[in-house]
């Protein structure tokens, strides 16, 4: 699936399951908007590979779960959780109670921000190497963060504001 012109839109409205890319194939980053609507989606391939989409809308979906590396300059996710099985690049902003997951040896490019102070967020990290680029929490603290389970590291590179942390048998390292 290709975004081929700037200002495009892909919606899922009940659940998706997808599995090849989805690219901004229009020859410049920040375009096309990927909205995903209620119900459970698998996405298994790369999303925004050749340039970054403008946006990744997660609208009151239920378990969302990308397979491959993602590329937005936004994402924004009400979601009751969403898994990272492949690097993330985007600046993520949560508006719902939400669980994200961060599978071993991957990382988010980006912030990770919540934005109301009432949010139950859980940001899991899930071993291997891991590292958040970003602020976590910049807005609104994140309700709880699983990071350094054993054998690994947890780097985070920016500001982190969470209410709860809990670090495993690893390593984790703030700048």
């Amino acid at each position: 699936v290709n975004f081929t012109k700037a200002d495009s839109s892909i919606y899922f409205t009940n659940g998706a399951e997808i599995n090849t890319t989805i690219d901004n194939t229009t020859g410049d980053d920040n375009n096309g908007t990927l909205i995903i609507g209620a119900g459970d989606s698998t996405f298994g391939g790369a999303i925004g590979a050749t340039h970054s989409l403008k946006a990744i809308n997660l609208q009151g979906s239920d378990a969302v779960i990308f397979g491959a590396a993602v590329k937005a300059t936004t994402m924004s996710i009400d979601a009751n959780s969403v898994s990272f099985n492949g690097d993330a690049t985007a600046d993520i902003t949560v508006s719902s109670a939400t669980e994200i997951t961060l599978a071993a040896n991957k990382n988010i490019t980006g912030s990770v921000d919540v934005s109301a102070a009432d949010l139950d967020v859980t940001l899991n990290m899930s071993g291997g190497d891991s590292t958040i680029t970003g602020e976590v929490g910049k807005t609104h603290a994140v309700t709880k963060i699983n990071a350094a389970a054993a054998n690994s590291t947890s780097t985070f590179e920016e500001v982190v504001n969470a209410a709860n942390i809990t670090l495993g048998a690893g390593t984790a390292v703030f700048n």
